[in-house]
């Protein structure tokens, strides 16, 4: 019988650990859309998606800025490039320049092979002419990271570890409890956690959802 029951258990925790991975890819799964996550208001007053191309600046509302790939390219060298100039020519809201270098590219596993591929070659994949990588990612210090949980898997999206893109603000930590019913004195497990998760400072991201 115990033995049962610390199955339950685990397997309850199991299923907590991913309800909160689950709710921790909304923003990344909603971040073209911004049907449900939207960042911080803006220069203009606005809230967007957390990859767009038209964010405002709050000192100088007369620009915008994009962290996001119009249109969305697949990830080839030629899209991988594309997003690390946006990052390189990033402006603070005191339009600073202020290159950030990312770190992680965060995709598919069906994009797996196309993202090794790519980061771990000499030469650009493909090229009839051997040209030379030059986004090779012990070159650019690039690291993939693959989710399942990812909802569209052609996207891809370039992040700078440590920033705060998406927060996570956790406001009870994940704990299992056991009752029992008062009538059936059966045993009751639960599984529960407080947090919120928000999106933040777009500039720590770039995105691309191929059409």
């Amino acid at each position: 019988r115990w033995d049962m029951i610390n199955k339950f258990v685990a397997d309850l925790g199991r299923s907590a650990a991913d309800s909160q991975d689950r709710f921790a890819h909304g923003p990344v799964n909603d971040g073209h859309a911004g049907s449900v996550y939207l960042g911080l208001f803006e220069g203009d007053g606005q809230r967007r998606a957390l990859w767009s191309t038209g964010h405002v600046p709050l000192r100088n509302t007369a620009t915008t800025q994009s962290n996001k790939l119009n249109p969305g390219v697949a990830f080839i060298a030629d899209g991988l490039k594309s997003a690390l100039n946006i990052f390189q020519t990033m402006q603070s809201d005191e339009e600073r320049f202020i290159s950030i270098e990312p770190d992680t590219v965060l995709a598919h596993p069906d994009l797996r092979w196309d993202v090794e591929t790519l980061l771990d070659s000499q030469n650009v994949p493909g090229s009839a002419d051997n040209d030379i990588n030059v986004v090779r990612g012990n070159r650019i210090g690039v690291k993939p990271t693959f989710s399942e949980k990812i909802t569209d898997t052609d996207s891809w999206s370039l992040w700078k570890s440590g920033g705060d893109a998406v927060v996570w603000l956790e406001r009870e930590a994940l704990r299992t409890q056991q009752t029992m019913d008062d009538l059936t004195q059966d045993a009751i497990e639960m599984s529960f956690y407080r947090c919120n998760i928000i999106v933040g400072e777009f500039r720590w991201t770039v995105g691309s959802a191929p059409p």
